[in-house]
């Protein structure tokens, strides 16, 4: 082999060695297939994300792009946007911000913003958080402005916030009206509340006044008082706060000084602007007004208006709780005055009652004394006149004398130290002992007395003289309330407290507490009726007091028997010590049937059953 192939064939050896230099030459296809499938990925995004995005020159703010939800949050349509500055879109104070945000993008390659107002086309503002970042393009540099629609949001945390100051103010006024009873301090607070809350400069509050229903200004809060007084009085229906209570609607001025409804032009020169006036309002009534006044325009919102609305019927059933109350304590103080009075009326009775027991008691005795020696020394000799004199003279010693023991046995119960000689009554002798003593009188009316027989009570124990004289005055009592020829029942009976339940309405009228207190005890009942007049149920409580007649004084009678007589009013007030004093009830009720008169009974606790 020559020299010449061996060189040949040892360069072909080497370089099949050494690695190949060969470039394979790119394919267009595929850099482009990769290109279109970046693009779609990009545009895809940019079309499908819910936010805003702008593609910004750097330098002169001019969009390089824009996705169609940047488009629809401010109402341009396709390509308007192009050929305007995103900063046109704000207002002045707002730009000062995007541009700020633009700038410190620059600088430190991202940058947020947040709240900004921006302007739609159609002039609304909408509130925007903005993400900026710089983006390197190649050659070029671009800002990437993402922006997130937050107008909806904005609005309902706005409105939670109102609701929320709106709920504080309704629980401050809440616990304002039920912390303070009295009027006029719950109404400052209220007027204050209201107007720290809407940060009004003045108000106040006015009250219909029920006599004359006038409006009286009854709270105020920055009205001086020179303006004070010239306000202090409205008549319904004039001016706004007139209007206001007459209507029950709310009244708004945003302008004063060119209202024609303007009442009172001394508050123009306070500085007084806008007004706002609400009722107080109760069940539908109007009971006054609140209003409060700005030195500047102030329009309220649709949701401060229903507050306040909401406040004016809080406060309107405040104040007629309030009004109430004060009636009440009113009533109460006229009641405690006249509890008083009737607590000195009664002492000056009892007092009256125990003096002339005793101071009557001795002149008394020296005429009855008197004239029985008178009787006993003329004797048959005296001349008839005389007779007929000293008669008289007996009969009115023993009326008196009567009366000097009622008034001495009344200031005994009341100062109880009255008493009492129990021992066992048998209660068919005792009624046999009162019908028999009775009968003159009774023969004298025409009047019948039926007695039923009394059932033995060996457990009963009672003072048997004050028990006889008890029902006598019930008797006697009918006896005066019945017309001649009339009907007078007397019946007992035993019982238990189980059998009562039919009479415990009337019975706790008068004794409210003796049902309860002999719920296990047996009972005697004794029941005294008649065929009567009767007596009134607003004066069935009342006859039982001391000094107490029904009817007019001129038919006072001191006859103990004849129809229509009167007492000195201490019959029954006695029959019904008695009976208390024995730990007993007396009331009076209409008889169970359609004759008419009256029916009294007394229960006397026994045993236990």
């Amino acid at each position: 082999m020559k020299s010449t192939d061996r060189r040949t064939l040892r360069r072909l050896r080497l370089s099949l060695r050494k690695p190949s230099r060969l470039q394979i030459p790119p394919d267009p296809r595929r850099h482009r297939q990769a290109a279109e499938q970046a693009s779609r990925r990009y545009h895809s995004l940019l079309h499908q994300t819910t936010d805003a995005v702008f593609l910004i020159d750097p330098a002169s703010g001019q969009p390089l792009e824009i996705n169609p939800q940047a488009e629809r949050i401010l109402g341009y349509g396709s390509g308007e946007l192009s050929g305007l500055k995103l900063e046109e879109l704000f207002t002045e104070k707002e730009k000062r911000r995007y541009l700020r945000l633009l700038s410190r993008t620059r600088r430190q390659g991202e940058g947020k913003e947040y709240n900004l107002q921006i302007r739609r086309k159609d002039g609304r503002k909408r509130t925007l958080h903005v993400n900026a970042r710089r983006l390197e393009l190649g050659s070029r540099s671009a800002i990437l402005g993402v922006l997130r629609d937050v107008t909806g949001a904005r609005q309902t945390e706005k409105k939670l916030r109102q609701k929320n100051l709106n709920l504080q103010l309704l629980n401050q006024i809440v616990h304002q009206v039920s912390g303070e009873p009295e009027l006029s301090p719950m109404l400052q607070g209220i007027l204050e509340a209201v107007l720290d809350t809407f940060e009004a400069d003045g108000g106040g509050i006015y009250l219909r006044d029920p006599g004359s229903h006038q409006l009286d200004l009854a709270a105020r809060k920055g009205i001086s008082g020179t303006l004070a007084r010239s306000i202090r009085t409205l008549a319904p229906g004039k001016g706004l706060v007139g209007r206001t209570a007459a209507t029950g609607h709310p009244r708004f001025a945003s302008e004063l000084r060119h209202d024609p409804r303007l009442l009172h032009p001394e508050v123009l020169l306070e500085g007084w602007r806008s007004f706002q006036a609400v009722p107080l309002l109760s069940r539908g009534h109007s009971l006054g007004v609140l209003f409060f006044f700005y030195r500047g325009e102030r329009i309220l919102a649709r949701e401060e208006m229903q507050l306040l609305l909401n406040i004016g019927r809080q406060a309107g059933a405040a104040v007629e709780r309030a009004e109430l109350f004060e009636t009440v304590r009113r009533q109460h103080h006229l009641s405690e005055s006249a509890h008083r009075e009737l607590a000195r009326i009664e002492k000056m009775k009892s007092s009256f009652l125990a003096m002339a027991s005793h101071e009557l008691r001795t002149p008394t005795t020296c005429v009855l004394a008197g004239a029985q020696l008178l009787e006993e020394k003329l004797g048959a000799e005296a001349p008839p006149e005389f007779k007929d004199i000293l008669n008289v003279i007996l009969q009115g010693g023993e009326r008196l004398e009567q009366i000097t023991g009622e008034l001495l046995e009344v200031a005994r119960i009341e100062s109880a130290s009255l008493e009492l000689d129990l021992e066992p009554v048998d209660l068919p002798e005792l009624f046999g002992e009162i019908g028999e003593e009775l009968q003159p009188a009774l023969r004298q009316r025409n009047l019948q007395l039926s007695t039923d027989p009394a059932p033995r009570a060996p457990d009963l124990r009672a003072d048997r003289r004050q028990l006889k004289r008890t029902l006598e005055r019930l008797l006697e009592n009918a006896i005066k309330a019945t017309r001649d020829g009339g009907e007078i029942h007397l019946a007992a009976a035993l019982l238990t407290a189980a059998e009562l339940e039919p009479d415990k309405p009337s019975l706790e009228l008068f004794r409210p507490d003796f049902a309860r207190l002999n719920a296990h005890r047996r009972l005697l009942r004794i029941d005294v009726r008649d065929t009567g007049i009767g007596i009134a149920p607003d004066e069935r409580l009342r006859i039982f007091d001391k000094f107490y007649e029904i009817g007019d004084f001129i038919h006072h009678s001191s006859s103990r028997t004849a129809f229509g007589g009167k007492g000195v009013g201490l019959g029954l007030a006695l029959v019904r010590g008695l009976v208390e004093a024995h730990e007993g009830a007396v009331w009076v009720q209409d008889p169970p049937d359609d004759r008419g008169g009256s029916l009294f009974s007394i229960l006397l606790p026994l045993g236990v059953c």
